[in-house]
């Protein structure tokens, strides 16, 4: 679970004081309003107060409320796929991985069965997951749902918050736990190289670097080992862990991001010298602000490396 700093902490703390502030503001001048006018002491509800200026409260009180309530209780049941093409010379036809991140699972308000559901309208060749998928260790329902899943090839790397129930259900769902020094698998005809870091308290990346024979993928729970895994020239890096700040208003997205390497990278797609980075905002949400996302829809991510191609990616919405 990541931890925002003391600044981070009280810029939150003074937007939901500023949230009630308002509510009781437009409050105390609806109610004083309308007892002043029954008593008679005043003609009109806004009790002798500019109208305009009571309106604008009123009005912005309204626009407040109907952001919280969309940030309890719509976007967080939004989930969305971002899709994404890479070009190399190491496959012989387009293989398709589905990348699901941070499903935090019970605290996440995507039904089970619309993940599962979107996964298969991919039809993926590979299905990664990227850590801190449940914090409890017995989840039936959602060993279920995965299993149903059409897709053989399954792999993951731990999260941050519960390894042992990381482990537990990605092993109930036939996925295999990667290891830093990497592995090869062979999919229609093509090598990839996949690897994670090191999952200690300080993670780092394997001191070998991958094999340039084949398309080589570190997938880690954080951003944190970017710089890293670009020096060692893997292909492409993927991570989630942040959430994406959960909430990313219009002038300042990156605000509730945490750590300093996590703002250099916020969700969507990056380039670091030849690598490619692709940075998930995840589907669950975290204990320290459950069941709330606003600009910052849930998210799995599908890519396809494909062949002969322009390396030029595109990424697409759904």
């Amino acid at each position: 679970m990541y931890s925002l700093s003391s600044s981070q902490t009280i810029i939150a703390s003074l937007m939901g004081m500023t949230v009630l502030l308002f509510i009781a503001l437009s409050l105390y001048f609806l109610i004083r309003g309308i007892y002043l006018k029954r008593i008679g002491k005043s003609e009109t509800i806004f009790a002798g107060r500019p109208a305009h200026f009571v309106l604008i409260i009123h009005a912005f009180t309204v626009m407040l409320i109907i952001a919280v309530l969309y940030a309890f209780f719509v976007e967080p049941t939004q989930l969305t796929a971002s899709t994404y093409k890479f070009s190399t010379e190491h496959v012989k036809r387009p293989l398709g991985f589905v990348l699901v991140s941070d499903l935090k699972y019970p605290n996440c308000k995507v039904p089970v069965e619309d993940i599962t559901s979107k996964i298969d309208a991919f039809a993926p060749d590979v299905l990664l997951f990227g850590g801190d998928m449940t914090d409890l260790e017995d989840t039936p329902q959602l060993t279920e749902a995965f299993n149903e899943v059409a897709c053989e090839n399954r792999f993951f790397c731990l999260g941050n918050v519960n390894s042992f129930a990381d482990i537990e259900f990605c092993e109930s769902v036939g996925a295999k736990l990667l290891k830093p020094h990497g592995q090869m698998i062979t999919i229609g005809g093509a090598s990839i190289f996949i690897a994670t870091d090191t999952s200690e308290k300080y993670p780092d990346i394997h001191s070998t670097p991958p094999p340039s024979n084949a398309f080589s993928i570190l997938l880690t729970h954080s951003p944190e080992l970017v710089p890293s895994a670009a020096a060692f020239e893997y292909d492409l890096y993927l991570a989630g862990h942040t959430l994406g700040g959960q909430v990313r208003l219009p002038f300042a997205p990156d605000l509730f991001l945490p750590g300093q390497v996590s703002r250099l990278f916020p969700p969507g797609r990056h380039h670091v010298d030849a690598m490619h980075v692709i940075i998930c905002r995840g589907i669950g949400t975290s204990p320290r602000a459950p069941g709330l996302r606003f600009l910052c829809l849930p998210e799995i991510v599908y890519f396809e490396l494909v062949p002969d191609i322009s390396s030029d990616s595109t990424n697409v919405q759904y």
